[in-house]
């Protein structure tokens, strides 16, 4: 709501690929998604390999999860998951505390506290974009909370997440620093 008219068709251009995937994989007893597949087809004109794609698989794969540990745990137990994000060349660190708020059987509930940094580097230009002076991104820095609400037998848990980000970029004759809050919802649906 109120973001540029420009900004809000850029969003819809790069999400219309995923808008519409179908696809297959397989969840671990610890909650992990695994063998991801998605059906070309569900892509539309796109292709499989387009970069939003591409990063919705690997978000599946690796974050979209209720990963449990690898010993096993009750309620109330805490643990944390460092792993290292890349996205179009750009790289941050993520660390996930996770809280086993409920369990039962194969469902549960777990609390997620996120943080994310990553350290000054040169930013990619765009795909597509004119030929452009370097940008840098100074620094980054997001915290968020997530609640997952997990099924084993799903490969997507509910999960709603609430985060703000804070980023500041440089050109060599301009800096821009934004502020960005942000909110998902994700919902799994069964086959």
């Amino acid at each position: 709501a109120g973001a540029a008219p420009e900004l809000a068709a850029g969003w819809a251009a790069q999400l219309a690929p995923v808008q519409h995937l179908a696809g297959t994989g397989a969840v671990t007893a610890r909650g992990l998604a695994r063998d991801v597949t998605i059906d070309p087809a569900s892509t539309g004109d796109a292709g499989a390999d387009t970069p939003m794609v591409v990063q919705v698989v690997q978000m599946l794969r690796d974050y979209v999860a209720a990963p449990l540990p690898e010993e096993p745990v009750g309620k109330g137990a805490r643990w944390q998951r460092l792993s290292s994000l890349e996205a179009r060349g750009s790289r941050a660190a993520q660390t996930d505390t996770y809280t086993l708020v409920d369990l039962d059987g194969a469902q549960g509930t777990l609390d997620d506290t996120i943080a994310q940094t990553a350290s000054p580097q040169a930013l990619p230009s765009p795909p597509g974009a004119p030929a452009a002076p370097p940008a840098t991104l100074d620094s980054l820095l997001t915290s968020a909370t997530a609640k997952i609400r997990f099924d084993l037998g799903r490969l997507v848990p509910d999960t709603s997440l609430v985060g703000t980000t804070s980023m500041s970029v440089s050109a060599p004759r301009s800096q821009m620093s934004m502020v960005m809050r942000l909110g998902i919802q994700v919902q799994g649906t069964p086959p």
